[in-house]
C-alpha cells in the first residue's frame, strides 16, 4: 500500500520552496534597483510640479574653470585627463518639496550624463528639501569649441513613491550660463586653471 506525503514533510517542502522563491525574487529586485538607466525614466509625474532647483555661489574666490593638473574644486579629486574641464564650485539648492535622487547634466558638445548625489565620505545620498538642501559640485564644460553656447542644463530626478519609479522632471530643469555667472559674480570671464590654458580659456 502506497503512503502519501506526510503533512510534516509537505510543510517542510513548502517552506523550502517559499524560501527559494523569496531569494530569487529578492535578488531580482536588488538587481533592478541597482540598475539606473536614464533612458527608462518616467517623463511625467504630478510630483514634478513641486520640484524647484536653484543655485548659489558660496565661495566666489574659487569660481573658475579647472583643467588637468588641478583638483576638482568641489570634491578635491585630481583632474587627470587632458581635455577635461570643470566649472565650479556651484552649490545647488533644493527649493522644492521632494528629495532629488539624481542629476542629469548636459553641456553643449558633451554627452548628457546622470550623476548621483554624494554625501559625506563620498557615499551616495539624496538632495533633500528643508534644512540640508544644498549640494556643491563642479560640472564639465566643453572648451574645444568656443563658438558653442555656455549653457549647462541640470534636470532633477525624483522618485514617484506611489508608482515606485524614478522620474526626470525635464520641465523643471535648471539652466546655468557659466559665462554669464562669471561676469555677474567676478565681473569678468572665468579664468582657466591647469591644462596650460590662457586666462581667456582659449587654447
Amino acid at each position: 500500500m502506497k503512503k502519501g506525503v506526510s503533512p510534516l514533510l509537505a510543510a517542510v517542502l513548502l517552506v523550502a520552496l517559499a524560501v527559494t522563491m523569496s531569494a530569487i525574487v529578492s535578488n531580482y529586485v536588488i538587481k533592478k534597483t541597482r540598475e539606473f538607466n536614464p533612458e527608462q525614466l518616467a517623463e511625467q509625474s504630478i510630483y514634478c510640479e513641486s520640484v524647484a532647483l536653484g543655485y548659489t555661489i558660496q565661495d566666489s574666490s574659487k569660481l573658475a574653470i579647472y583643467g588637468q593638473g588641478e583638483n576638482d574644486p568641489a570634491r578635491g579629486d585630481p583632474i587627470k585627463s587632458k581635455g577635461v574641464f570643470l566649472f565650479g564650485p556651484i552649490t545647488l539648492v533644493n527649493r522644492g518639496s521632494f528629495s532629488i535622487h539624481q542629476l542629469i547634466i548636459s553641456a553643449p558638445g558633451l554627452q548628457s550624463l546622470t550623476y548621483p548625489v554624494f554625501g559625506k565620505d563620498n557615499k551616495i545620498t539624496e538632495l533633500k528639501p528643508g534644512v540640508d538642501n544644498k549640494y556643491t559640485l563642479s560640472m564639465q564644460v566643453n572648451m574645444d569649441n568656443t563658438k558653442l553656447d555656455k549653457e549647462i542644463k541640470i534636470v532633477p530626478v525624483i522618485k514617484d513613491i506611489e508608482k515606485n519609479q524614478f522620474v526626470k522632471c525635464s520641465e523643471r530643469q535648471l539652466v546655468i550660463n557659466y559665462k554669464q555667472v562669471c561676469q555677474e559674480i567676478l565681473k569678468k570671464d572665468c579664468e582657466c586653471k591647469g591644462g596650460g590654458l590662457q586666462p581667456n580659456c582659449q587654447q
